[in-house]
Order: C-alpha cells, then sequence, then structure tokens
C-alpha cells in the first residue's frame, strides 16, 4: 500500500525533466520583473534614440558609418574602418531588434509568481521526501511494485501445489 500510495504522489505531480530549474529560473525574473523591464526599455531607448535625448547608438552607427564610406576610396585604413563600422552596425541593429522583442515579450503577473512559487514548493517537498532524483525514485518503486505482485502470485501458487500436496497425502 506504501508503494501504490508514493506512485500514486509522485505522478500526480506531473512532473518535467528540468522543470525545478526552469521554475526557479522564472521565478527569479518575475521576483525581478521591474527591473528587467526598466532594463530593457533603458536599453532599447539608447539604441534607438526615443528616449527624448536625441540619436541612438544605430542612429550614430549609420551617421559614422556614411561618413567614413565618403573617404573610404582615398586610404585604405579608412576603407578598412568603413568594414568595421559596417558590421558594428549590423551588430548593434541585431541586438536592438532582439531587446525590442526580449523587451516586448516579458510579462508578468503576482498571480504567476503565486503560482509558480507553489509549484516550487510542491516538487521541493517531493525532493525532500524521496530524493533529488524523483524520477529514479519512481522507476524504483514501480519495479519492487512488480516484483512484491509477482512474489505474491508465487507464494499464491506455492501454497496451492502444498494444498494439492497435502489432500494427496491424505488420500
Amino acid at each position: 500500500d506504501l508503494l501504490n500510495y508514493q506512485i500514486h504522489e509522485i505522478e500526480a505531480a506531473g512532473i518535467k525533466e528540468g522543470e525545478k530549474a526552469l521554475l526557479k529560473t522564472r521565478r527569479d525574473q518575475l521576483i525581478a520583473g521591474e527591473k528587467i523591464t526598466r532594463a530593457l526599455c533603458q536599453c532599447s531607448q539608447a539604441l534607438n534614440g526615443d528616449d527624448g535625448e536625441g540619436l541612438g547608438s544605430v542612429s550614430l552607427l549609420s551617421v559614422a558609418l556614411k561618413a567614413i564610406t565618403s573617404v573610404a576610396p582615398y586610404d585604405d585604413r579608412y576603407e578598412e574602418m568603413r568594414k568595421q563600422l559596417q558590421e558594428a552596425a549590423y551588430t548593434v541593429e541585431d541586438i536592438s531588434r532582439e531587446i525590442s522583442s526580449l523587451y516586448e515579450d516579458f510579462y508578468f503577473t503576482p498571480d504567476e509568481l503565486t503560482e509558480t512559487e507553489n509549484r516550487l514548493e510542491e516538487i521541493e517537498k517531493l525532493t525532500r521526501k524521496y530524493g533529488d532524483d524523483i524520477e529514479s525514485y519512481l522507476e524504483n518503486a514501480r519495479q519492487e511494485l512488480d516484483r512484491l505482485a509477482d512474489s505474491e502470485a508465487y507464494v499464491k501458487k506455492l501454497q496451492e501445489r502444498i494444498s494439492s500436496a497435502y489432500e494427496d497425502l491424505k488420500a
């Protein structure tokens, strides 16, 4: 009965591989949600210049690239600088798009934090009971239950054979 209870308890929790680590990461993000949102917003504003203080890094790199491009034919060093600025401009544009996407996609609610913490507590409770490798414990419990079921059937067969032999002896 104990094995059945343990197996049911673990299966009912429905823990997925790597879930605990993902939940911890998400919990940390939710706790720092305002800080993350503010940082992503500041990055986006600095890169794109939509902070009301002038041009952003993307625009300033574009200005520098146009300037160096106009003199690149006159010296190989200027051409090398143009190439480097072009590469930097592509990189900064990619980063800008990624940060804007992260900013737009980042969301959180107080309810999500509560749900995440509750789920982590459920997993922690099972970890305290069954150890760090709950999946292995579950597999071992299933095997033990199967072994016990097989042994019960074997004992029953032996009892039947003993009864049959006893009846033969009585006769």
